[in-house]
């Protein structure tokens, strides 16, 4: 026997502990491991953000992600049922155990092949043998997945806390041990391989103590059989609709978004989804032990209420504190991208405790219906809130969109709640009724089970229509030697005086006093004072990068003081042939010396080739600009909109423009980053102007077509 199993076994002699010590146990164990594996999986994208490429981890991550909540649906409900049966199956465990667990490994083969036949194949799967070994993987986690809820039915859930841990910290370290193939496929098969051998070490242990201890050798007490199917069917539902919206939401941020971004969002969903199970693994010991002891429900209930209590504040609490600095491990880019997604989570794990804790109570009684509708529900809301806030917000979408749901969620189920634990408080309705489900609530059943299998497909669909135009062009994160110039491949130089149209004061040059790395992740273009003159630098991405629809985004930190105007902004890429302002300009983001407004807008010509202006003007305290913030626009067909981080500050439309006023917006485009001095609209430099002046910018993202 191996380690894993022989450590498993050790538990069983300490089985048949009273209801409320093993509950504690169970619980305890369970949190105990799901924090650390939240925080060795956590190191798991950290280790493969320092060793792999982004795109690579983003698709692995994808991969993972949509086989992880494939795996959940290809459970069928079956583990639900283990956890709220098993306790009372008797004699009949053995065999729905290996019943249950051959089904589920069935449809882990079905739905992993489904997904390779209907979802979004060019980005995901880049060989055969990927698309072969996909449902082999759903294959392997679904069977996973089913041993937690496996073991609390038989008493032992904390042998599925050691299971997990054992699964975090081979993993982890399988990944850094191969990572000289800096491939996908290696991340992938380094999370699959380890936790098959895993699985089977606890599918062993948990078939013979099914087969061998005294509480499954005596004779079953099990449901009549209608019920179960009854139970059944809303369990299938929950799950799978519990399921869809993990499943797409990572999808959506790929096609909509781009695999860098799916990375950055995968290594922050990581710490925020191992705190999300948590919760929800609480309840799982509840359930059995009230199973296996229904006279102790008010004590047990209590007990589940006041853990969950903790676990919520503390997993809240740990996502403010603790979270950016594990970010920070994987690097400044993904902690600068998924720190609002952090602070988003930390306002939603406490409200999906009400859902938790609801659950809980549902199950003991055998009474899904409302939580079954609940969950349908929260589905459409972080489905269509994902795929609508996402482009415009790209991954904090993600948590706004939860948010919603979990606090519609909260608002419907925390009556029933409090209202169940005053029954029981009062000794009522400790065990649940044997009554069958009647008409409409099978017919609930039926609708919610229908569009838990209709809706992935159609949504997969769906989101695999925008994929050619989401791809990551550019990411420019400017490591390298300080001192050294910005990448060649990427960047060129505008150089020269002239006033620049505006009377502007400065000289722009290509030396490395005015445009540099400095050798911690940024680059710093500087306006210097050059006697009776300034010197400055202006970069363009002109006959290297440009871009029609899409997304471009900078994490800029700006200058301020008389006279100076630094600038992130667009031209179009036929400038020299039909001249400004034919070519259009798109100003992302300018201020002007003290920066009490951040200025965006477009420029375009008329009939008779004169400049329009579309203008956007946000008023800030000057300070604001002081720090890094991302400054972006999305271009879609007939519509530009831009914003700073995740405020939306301006949206400009074709169909809104006169008729003489000409839109020529729906074309390549190039990019601009500079800091000007004087001229007409900022007003002279004086001596209070600063130099040098620094223009830091942390990064600079293109996705689109």
């Amino acid at each position: 026997m191996s380690a894993h199993a022989a450590v498993l076994d050790q538990g069983d002699a300490a089985a048949d502990l009273p209801a409320e010590r093993n509950l504690r146990l169970n619980t305890v164990a369970l949190i105990a491991s799901t924090a650390s594996t939240g925080v060795l999986g956590l190191a798991f994208w950290a280790v493969t953000a320092r060793l792999f490429p982004p795109a690579e981890v983003g698709l692995a991550s994808a991969l993972i992600s949509s086989a992880v909540l494939l795996s959940t649906m290809s459970t069928l409900g079956l583990d639900v049922l283990y956890e709220r049966f098993l306790p009372i199956a008797g004699v009949r465990a053995p065999a729905l155990l290996r019943r249950g667990f051959l089904l589920v490994a069935a449809m882990g083969l079905l739905t992993g092949a489904v997904l390779v036949a209907v979802g979004p194949r060019d980005p995901l799967f880049q060989s055969g043998w990927a698309m072969a070994g996909f449902p082999l993987m759903v294959l392997v986690l679904a069977v996973f997945a089913l041993l937690d809820k496996a073991s609390a039915g038989l008493g032992v859930a904390r042998w599925a806390a050691v299971k997990n841990l054992v699964h975090a910290v081979a993993k982890l370290a399988a990944v850094a041990a191969l990572a000289i193939w800096d491939h996908a496929v290696t991340i992938v098969l380094s999370w699959t391989l380890t936790a098959a051998v895993a699985a089977l070490c606890t599918y062993v242990v948990l078939q013979r103590r099914s087969a061998t201890h005294p509480r499954w050798r005596q004779a079953s007490d099990l449901p009549p059989r209608r019920q179960m199917w009854s139970y059944f069917g809303s369990s299938f539902g929950i799950a799978s609709l519990w399921s869809i919206g993990p499943l797409v939401v990572p999808l959506i941020v790929v096609t909509q978004v781009g695999q860098a971004a799916n990375a950055y969002f995968a290594v922050t969903w990581a710490m925020i989804s191992a705190l999300y199970l948590m919760m929800h693994l609480v309840v799982s010991p509840y359930v059995a032990e009230v199973a296996a002891h229904p006279e102790q429900v008010a004590a047990l209930s209590w007990r589940m209420v006041r853990t969950m209590a903790v676990v919520a504040v503390a997993a809240s609490a740990g996502l403010v504190l603790v979270g950016p600095l594990m970010l920070g491990l994987a690097g400044g880019d993904y902690r600068a991208e998924g720190h609002s997604l952090l602070w988003l989570a930390a306002a939603f794990l406490p409200l999906s405790g009400v859902a938790a804790v609801y659950e809980g109570f549902s199950r003991v009684q055998r009474k899904l219906a409302l939580y079954l509708s609940v969950q349908a529900l929260m589905t459409v809301v972080i489905i269509a809130g994902s795929w609508v806030a996402t482009r415009s917000m790209g991954i904090t979408g993600v948590g706004w969109a939860y948010l919603g749901a979990e606090a519609l969620s909260a608002a419907i189920l925390i009556g029933p709640a409090v209202a169940w634990l005053r029954r029981v408080r009062a000794g009522q309705d400790g065990r649940p009724r044997h009554a069958a489900a009647g008409a409409g609530r099978v017919w609930l059943r039926v609708g919610s089970v229908l569009l838990a299998t209709a809706l992935p497909v159609t949504l997969l669909c769906t989101v695999d229509r925008p994929t050619a135009s989401a791809a990551v062009m550019m990411f420019d994160d400017f490591n390298g030697p300080a001192g050294s110039r910005p990448d060649p491949a990427r960047w060129g130089y505008d150089l020269g005086g002239g006033g620049w149209g505006n009377d502007e004061s400065q000289v722009y040059t290509d030396s490395p006093d005015n445009v540099a790395l400095d050798g911690d992740g940024h680059l710093v273009i500087t306006a210097r004072r050059d006697g009776d003159r300034f010197t400055s630098a202006r970069l363009t991405t002109k006959g290297r990068l440009s871009f029609v629809h899409g997304r471009a985004e900078a994490r800029v930190r700006l200058p301020r003081g008389a006279g100076l105007h630094p600038a992130f902004w667009l031209l179009g890429d036929d400038v020299d042939a039909v001249g400004w302002p034919r070519s259009g300009e798109l100003d992302v983001v300018e201020t002007i010396s003290d920066a009490r407004f951040i200025h965006n807008g477009a420029i375009g010509p008329d009939t008779d080739g004169r400049e329009y202006k579309l203008a956007g003007t946000l008023p800030i305290d000057p300070p604001f600009v002081d720090d890094f913030h991302t400054y972006w626009v999305q271009r879609d067909p007939g519509v530009i909109s831009m914003g700073v981080d995740d405020r939306t500050t301006t949206v400009f439309r074709a169909e809104d423009l006169p008729a003489d006023e000409q839109w020529v917006f729906d074309k390549p485009f190039f990019l601009l980053l500079n800091v000007a001095v004087g001229g007409t609209w900022p007003g002279p430099a004086d001596d209070t102007t600063p130099s040098p002046a620094a223009m830091t910018v942390d990064w600079v993202r293109v996705t689109g077509d």
